[in-house]
C-alpha cells in the first residue's frame, strides 16, 4: 500500500487523494464579508470649497455643513457623508469678531 494512509502516523480524516476536497466541491452559504462592506464617503477638496467661497456660492460667516455644500454644488447627494481632503493654507478671514484668526 503506497501513499499518505500508509504512512506512520496515519492521516488526516478529511484527507481524500488528489480529489478535490468537500470543503472546496461545496457551495458556501452564509454571512460573508461582502455583507458587512464598507462604503466610502464622498470626497471633497478644501480648494473646491474655497472656490464655492469665492464664487458667492457659500457664505463663510455660516457653518458649512452637507446641505450647504450640496446647495453650493460642491458635492453631490453624498450617501455616507463627506470627507475634507487638501493641504492647503487658509487665508479668508471671517468678519465676525474673532480676533484676526484665519477660518
Amino acid at each position: 500500500m503506497k501513499g499518505k494512509k500508509a504512512r506512520s502516523g496515519g492521516f488526516h480524516p478529511r484527507y481524500e487523494g488528489g480529489q478535490n476536497p468537500i470543503q472546496r466541491r461545496v457551495p458556501k452559504t452564509g454571512i460573508t464579508k461582502a455583507s458587512f462592506r464598507y462604503e466610502p464617503a464622498t470626497y471633497v477638496n478644501i480648494n473646491k470649497i474655497l472656490y464655492c467661497i469665492s464664487k458667492g456660492k457659500l457664505d463663510p460667516n455660516k457653518k458649512i455643513d452637507i446641505r450647504s455644500l450640496i446647495e453650493a454644488g460642491a458635492v453631490s447627494r453624498p450617501k455616507y457623508g463627506v470627507h475634507l481632503l487638501g493641504n492647503v493654507t487658509l487665508h479668508y478671514q471671517r468678519n465676525n469678531n474673532n480676533r484676526g484668526r484665519t477660518c
